[in-house]
């Protein structure tokens, strides 16, 4: 967890101040909700082409960067030998990105079952996940995302080429209706640079990130064909 809390630390500097709170190492997303639109079209009876929409959301397990604050970083001594405390807590956005994406798939019928495959590739609309570090050093300070006294650029909309794989299979129930279950996996890279300014003081701090998006989906659906 510690690189994750980018900090401004030197032997000199006791109060190790914090920058901010760095994604590609340590951006815990749990268990979230998908939903997405799809088109396909038959090229062949094996053969298939398809438009993909996906929308995710994942909310940021934060705790371990807490409890590795609170275990290491939250008592100090004061230049006389006197111990405190300084208590620090971490607030974050949702995951939330807009995937749009093309496939190529491959469908095997037997009997009233098929079995499918996919390969996809796209564009995917990352959000900035801003977040708030809020600690007492010994008065209250916040660490800003964005922060509202700068006029900086805000990292707001972070697009990546989107790509992955799927796999699925389909139960006939008549002529015109089925039901399927699907595994997509998807993933995308989304570098940026952010910054961040500490509510109290005009220190800006600037630092470069990558958010690596790698979702697995389960999807069960129900399928109506068009035309035979």
């Amino acid at each position: 967890m510690e690189p994750s809390l980018d900090q401004n630390f030197n032997p000199e500097n006791q109060y190790r101040e914090f920058r901010g709170f760095v994604k590609q190492e340590g951006g815990q997303a749990q268990l979230g909700s998908n939903l997405g639109v799809t088109l396909a079209y038959a090229l062949s009876p094996s053969f298939y082409f398809s438009l993909n929409y996906s929308r995710f959301t994942n909310p940021i397990d934060v705790s371990p960067q807490e409890d590795y604050f609170a275990a290491n970083l939250q008592n100090r001594t004061d230049f006389f030998g006197n111990e405190y405390q300084i208590f620090g807590s971490l607030e974050s956005d949702h995951y939330q990105a807009n995937g749009w994406y093309s496939g190529f798939g491959y469908r095997k019928a037997i009997g009233t079952w098929a079995f499918f495959g996919e390969g996809y590739l796209g564009v995917n609309q990352l959000r900035f996940p801003f977040y708030t570090w809020t600690f007492d050093s010994p008065g209250p300070t916040t660490i800003l995302r964005p922060a509202p006294i700068a006029e900086r650029p805000v990292p707001d909309k972070l697009p990546a080429i989107l790509y992955g794989m799927g796999l699925g299979l389909e139960k006939s129930l008549s002529d015109r209706i089925g039901v399927s279950l699907k595994f997509k996996y998807l993933a995308s890279n989304h570098s940026h640079e952010y910054w961040t300014v500490p509510l109290v003081g005009s220190r800006v701090y600037e630092i470069d990130d990558q958010i690596n998006f790698r979702v697995i989906t389960t999807s069960v659906g129900v399928a109506f064909k068009l035309a035979e």
